[in-house]
């Protein structure tokens, strides 16, 4: 039975969903958190592979569209430790747009990474 549970294309978020202050942990149940999760999305943004250049970027549209946004950019910041948010024209730095926001794209990052984008 307990096989069975590995063969499900299910996300375990837990409570814990923050990209700063976490320092090098890089796993957390099944998503990735802190400076891991900024590094690795720093590379498939800005990376070789093309393909998750263009995963990224349309989930970065989802983000626009759900939060009925104009215009939004999410970059990490210079030393990989938070992102930085350009919502409709205006830089914010993570902490800045509450935690409700980061924990989304947390969340919809990791689920579109297990997908293999």
């Amino acid at each position: 039975m307990i096989g069975c549970f590995g063969k499900l294309r299910t996300l375990y978020v837990g409570p814990f969903r923050n990209i700063i202050n976490v320092g090098a942990r890089t796993d957390y149940f099944d998503i990735q958190i802190g400076d891991a999760f900024v590094a690795q999305f720093r590379e498939l943004k800005t990376g070789p592979n093309k393909r998750t250049s263009i995963g990224i970027q349309r989930l970065i549209d989802d983000v626009k569209r759900i939060f009925e946004f104009d215009s939004l950019a999410i970059d990490p910041s210079h030393d990989n430790q938070s992102l930085h948010i350009t919502v409709n024209g205006k830089p914010f730095k993570q902490h800045e747009l509450g935690s409700g926001l980061s924990q989304f794209i947390i969340v919809l990052a990791n689920a579109a990474i297990r997908q293999r984008m």
